[in-house]
């Protein structure tokens, strides 16, 4: 059987790797400003037996390992606030909005609950996105769809793809608005187009760092407001300091979407293009 990518790419490492290695550095920062002395972190940066590979081999296991739980908390948080104020990107890409971030109909409070909580913990996007959503009304200028001649071809390539492999005898008129049809797509891109799978790992590794960084920095905005009250910091100082770590989440937040809608594009148009090429042959 081919093997189609290597599990432990460097992109993988490095989407996992920085952000812990981040992670790591802010835990030993809080001990420390916090005067924790009885830390075990600190404790075991400071056990002097400790000196070279010996010493930078479990942090560096440790940066690797905590950047998997980061990166799971990003896809939790990040992600699914991105999906309920947008969209998902294979949907908005061909003009298939959602009408509002919150819910309806059967277990609508729980979950609106759940959004609510995650819309606070990532306050400095979620406040920003709101603004420019609702307050400003531009929510195109982030979320942005294709033209008219892509959007018809890929729905229609869409459509002929999920009614074959149905078995229908005649296609949708498009793709099902309440259905992940994404999922099937994406994996029939894999087996029908091979050139374009590396270019889709690599937007998904690049997705995941700008996505993970995202959530440090959102990590990084609360224990620089806790420590800015615990200091006693100036009332300027605090702004500034504040304001620059929402803008910088931010951006990444942005970078997360785009290469996110790259990679979802990528893998639409890989479909769309293998069909063709099969049903041509």
């Amino acid at each position: 059987m081919e093997v189609k990518q290597n599990p432990f790419s460097f992109y993988d490492f490095l989407g996992y790797f920085v952000p812990g290695s981040l992670f790591v550095y802010l835990l030993i920062s809080i001990a420390s400003h916090s005067a924790i002395k009885d830390s075990a972190l600190l404790k075991f940066i400071n056990i002097s037996e400790l000196k070279g590979v010996e010493l930078y081999t479990p942090l560096i296991l440790l940066s690797y390992i905590s950047g998997h739980f980061i990166n799971f908390l990003s896809a939790m948080t990040v992600e699914k606030h991105l999906n309920w104020m947008y969209g998902f990107p294979s949907k908005t890409l061909l003009g298939i909005y959602q009408d509002s971030y919150f819910t309806s109909g059967v277990d609508s409070k729980k979950k609106n609950s759940v959004r609510v909580i995650v819309a606070f913990l990532l306050l400095p996007i979620s406040a920003i996105d709101f603004f420019v959503n609702y307050a400003l009304g531009v929510k195109g200028l982030v979320n942005k769809e294709l033209d008219t001649m892509m959007k018809t071809i890929i729905r229609q390539k869409i459509t002929l793809i999920l009614s074959s492999s149905a078995g229908l005898d005649s296609p949708a008129e498009e793709p099902a608005r309440d259905t992940n049809y994404f999922l099937y797509l994406y994996h029939y891109a894999l087996e029908n187009s091979k050139n374009h799978a590396p270019k889709m790992q690599n937007y998904v590794a690049l997705f995941g760092l700008m996505r993970t960084l995202t959530f440090y920095f959102v990590i990084l905005f609360w224990v620089a407001t806790w420590h800015m009250i615990y200091s006693n910091a100036g009332m300027l100082a605090t702004i500034i300091t504040l304001l620059t770590i929402i803008f910088i989440s931010y951006i990444f937040y942005l970078s997360f979407i785009k290469f996110y809608r790259r990679f979802t594009l990528e893998a639409l148009m890989a479909a769309a293009v293998a069909y063709s090429s099969k049903d041509n042959s």
